[in-house]
């Protein structure tokens, strides 16, 4: 798959960094494995390639006119963000938190006191003139960014410990007009080129915001999805060039209720998603699995973090002993007469062993599947 995107990639493209509105000749060219634009002198490897690509033909950029109104909803969050540390730290949160970014909803009218009106709040997707009500209150925000530091959404949590609705999130559409959802986004995205110029090889990829911030806390490198639902993981290929370590949350279907019973929930769905991603990645990185282990009272990697009393030593320990490989955990989760297996190891890194059990379930489910190309390396 990488190998067919490079082919494609040998032709000249608009820069994302320079010419976001595409108003420009098409000024970078992307082959042999590298990139140039020779109009702001961009540049870098296969990975910061692929994520132009990505990026200039899947995602539209915010509007010049919305990107300042994104900007000053976030200024005016960000200057109230000192009410906000209380509750971080109450939640459980080192100090550390205190250094990453975050800011407050006050009220309702939080935007429009700041001096945006309320074409402006709808337009960002922030609120409605009809309702009359802005849709953060008294909530801790936080920004989405896009790969070169964008906002292009945000998203909210609750204090209070009655809400039914802990986290929102700014309505889709909000994007230049695009109907582009936040399940198309990662948190921390824009941190990625700066990982990678610092040679990390792995990072961690959670299921939401707070995961990712605990993760973030003992200075460890992390990206969130927003939930597990159509994430379409395959599309980032910013992350090509990383080892990712899949954690997600230990929630179980229920007992009794179906093939799934007792089954994580996440993994279930998530699987697919990261088999799809494993097959974007550049040869040589994995998609490995790191499952929070079944203790009372931790679901989840900011459970987990807690438990460990933030020590990042402790943390890595863990992930040496625990982590398995995508393969692994596919081969642990559906059994030998499930179509899914084969589907979803095609083109995931197996051992020799691995493969053999492969093949032997092509034979056990009659061979039906032998057109699918599969590109065990």
């Amino acid at each position: 798959m990488t190998e067919s995107l490079l082919d494609h990639l040998a032709v000249r493209q608009h820069c994302p960094e320079c010419d976001p509105q595409q108003v420009h000749s098409k000024s970078v060219k992307i082959a042999d494995r590298s990139f140039k634009c020779f109009r702001c002198a961009a540049s870098g490897g296969l990975a910061e390639g692929l994520r132009l690509f990505n990026i200039a033909k899947s995602i539209q950029q915010p509007q010049q006119k919305t990107g300042n109104w994104f900007d000053t909803a976030w200024t005016i969050y960000a200057r109230a963000a000192t009410h906000a540390h209380e509750y971080l730290l109450d939640r459980g949160y080192p100090q550390e938190i205190l250094n990453l970014e975050f800011g407050w909803a006050n009220k309702a009218s939080a935007l429009q006191d700041g001096g945006l009106n309320w074409q402006q709040v709808e337009a960002i997707g922030l609120g409605s003139a009809q309702s009359g009500r802005e849709l953060f209150d008294r909530r801790v925000v936080f920004p989405i960014r896009n790969t070169f530091g964008r906002i292009t959404h945000f998203q909210a949590r609750s204090t209070d410990p009655e809400s039914k609705c802990k986290w929102l999130a700014s309505k889709s559409g909000s994007i230049g007009g695009s109907s582009a959802p936040i399940s198309n986004a990662l948190y921390n995205a824009h941190k990625l080129k700066h990982w990678a110029e610092q040679k990390q090889d792995t990072i961690l990829l959670c299921e939401g915001i707070s995961d990712a911030l605990a993760i973030g806390c003992m200075g460890l490198p992390a990206v969130a999805t927003f939930g597990i639902q159509q994430l379409n993981l395959d599309r980032h290929l910013e992350l090509a060039d990383f080892n990712i370590i899949a954690m997600y949350d230990n929630d179980r279907h229920a007992l009794g209720t179906s093939k799934l019973s007792g089954q994580p929930k996440s993994w279930a769905s998530m699987l697919p998603q990261l088999a799809a991603l494993q097959r974007q990645l550049v040869p040589g990185r994995q998609v490995y699995v790191l499952e929070i282990p079944a203790i009372s009272g931790v679901k989840d990697t900011f459970d987990l973090c807690k438990c460990l009393e933030w020590d990042k030593a402790a943390l890595l320990d863990y992930g040496q002993l625990k982590s398995q490989t995508l393969a692994t955990k596919i081969l642990n989760t559906f059994s030998i007469d499930s179509p899914d297996l084969i589907k979803h190891l095609a083109g995931v890194p197996c051992t020799p062993d691995q493969t053999a059990i492969v093949d032997k379930a092509i034979v056990h489910q009659g061979g039906w599947l032998n057109a699918i190309d599969r590109a065990f390396y």
